[in-house]
């Protein structure tokens, strides 16, 4: 359609960029339906208000069988794949590791903890009382590391934003559990340099509903 009007240059494709890779990829039924399992719920229970549309008769019938199958081919014998594209940021969260220990002058080894860590936070309890009142020790290289590990987070490491934004806040007035939070940060993001985003969209156009605006 744009083609029409203006004068575009061809599709790049995907690739690396601004740090954030974007591959392509498929999920198969099964796949599907691991992620969907605890979505489809609310596509009835919130996805809908009272004076808003809602499709009825067949429709409606047509659109519960597919939130349940995943697919409009489900059940037919057919090999169903789903395009998707997934968004890895794994190189940029490795150069944010050897920033942290470039500044920091730790090694490798401090920051690869033995056993792995289910959160980047650390709960107030856990942390000394006296230490809320003691100058930290990165307080001149803190903003370094969180504003580089926050570009990261943003574009597709949303896992890590509350811990990011909690210790962005603490700049100013730096304390010792502030070091520690920091520390158990880059533990984690060191963890799951894994970690990736995936989007997809695997019903016809005439399926799909708005549920969130």
């Amino acid at each position: 359609m744009t083609n029409k009007r203006l004068i575009l240059d061809p599709p790049e494709p995907l690739g690396q960029y601004l740090g954030c890779g974007q591959r392509p990829t498929t999920l198969n039924k099964e796949e599907l339906d691991r992620r969907m399992e605890h979505i489809r719920p609310l596509y009835h229970t919130k996805g809908y208000k009272d004076n808003s549309s809602r499709p009825g008769g067949a429709e409606r019938a047509e659109s519960e069988a597919n939130l349940r199958d995943t697919s409009v081919n489900s059940g037919k014998e057919s090999n169903f794949d789903v395009k998707s594209i997934r968004y890895d940021v794994e190189s940029f969260f490795e150069s944010c590791c050897e920033r942290y220990l470039e500044l920091t002058r730790k090694s490798e080894q401090d920051i690869n903890p033995r056993k792995g860590f289910l959160f980047p936070g650390i709960d107030d309890h856990q942390l000394r009382e006296e230490d809320w009142e003691k100058e930290g020790d990165l307080a001149s290289i803190s903003a370094k590391v969180l504003m580089k590990a926050l570009y990261g987070a943003r574009a597709c490491r949303w896992d890590l934003l509350h811990s990011i934004n909690t210790l962005a806040r603490e700049v100013t007035k730096w304390n010792n559990n502030c070091d520690i939070r920091l520390h158990k940060l880059m533990c984690y993001i060191r963890a799951t340099l894994k970690h990736s985003l995936e989007s997809f969209c695997g019903d016809p156009p005439e399926l799909l509903k708005s549920i969130v605006y």
